[in-house]
């Protein structure tokens, strides 16, 4: 079964039997489009052809299915050592996996430039930590915070957050400009679950009970940021109030939050 949704299934039981898979709008380059393009041109077949496609090396699977699925399983499951992970989603993801996986190994396709068997490995258990590690955090924690910062992630991506004028880094901490910010969230995340987003004050309440025992001035406070069309970067002139202090590497080993990588905007 795929399901296809805006909305994430409340029952854990449900939602543990799916494969979370991400889609997030933002700007693609000209090997995505190519890419779709691509995907577009097979769905003019219909599924059928893509099915006829893998049957033909069913044989090459079946006899190497058994053997792949134990390696891919044991480096996935590796990366997750002390954490206490359900074992459907292992399960899930690895059979999903492991077939493509078989294919990739044998030459037969190719989903990255490296050839070598153990490059194919680690690049398939990368994929399958980052969406594993996903689908539990959203499961075993969906909080306003969560949402929040799942939600700024995707404007961070999508160059709608830009560093100096909506955020900035002073040492550990990652400074926010929260009331131009908070606009720009509340319509991204009517977008994306289809209701109403957290209110501020919330939010707020929230990051400061993770920033616990930082004080509360510490955290909010007035904090100087740069004038969007103003391209001197250096020139933090404006002093917004109301704006937050955090500690960067809580929410990012919490939440997966990354304010560094983007993918370049042509």
């Amino acid at each position: 079964m795929a399901l296809t949704s805006n909305f994430i299934p409340s029952n854990d039981i449900f939602f543990s039997r799916c494969l979370l898979i991400q889609v997030e709008s933002k700007e693609k380059d000209k090997y995505q489009k190519e890419g779709f393009q691509q995907l577009k041109d097979l769905e003019r077949g219909g599924l059928a052809c893509v099915t006829v496609e893998i049957l033909r090396h069913r044989k090459l699977i079946q006899e190497n299915y058994s053997s792949a699925f134990k390696v891919l399983s044991k480096r996935i499951e590796s990366s997750f050592k002390n954490e206490v992970i359900p074992e459907r989603l292992f399960s899930n993801m690895v059979q999903t996996m492991t077939s493509a996986f078989i294919l990739c190994q044998k030459g037969v396709i190719s989903l990255g430039e490296s050839t070598d068997e153990e490059d194919i490995l680690e690049e398939f258990s990368e994929m399958a930590v980052g969406y594993i590690r996903k689908q539990y955090q959203i499961q075993d924690e969906t909080s306003i915070l969560s949402e929040f910062f799942s939600t700024l992630q995707i404007l961070f991506e999508d160059y709608k957050l830009n560093e100096g004028v909506h955020f900035r880094f002073d040492g550990d901490h990652l400074l926010l400009r929260l009331p131009s910010i908070y606009p720009i969230f509340k319509q991204k995340y009517r977008n994306i679950y289809y209701k109403d987003s957290p209110d501020k004050d919330s939010i707020i309440q929230e990051i400061l009970k993770l920033e616990s025992p930082r004080e509360m001035k510490e955290i909010i406070k007035t904090i100087r940021f740069r004038e969007e069309n103003d391209g001197n970067e250096n020139a933090m002139k404006n002093s917004v109030t109301n704006s937050l202090s955090i500690t960067y590497s809580v929410y990012s080993s919490k939440f997966g939050l990354d304010f560094t990588n983007r993918a370049v905007k042509f």
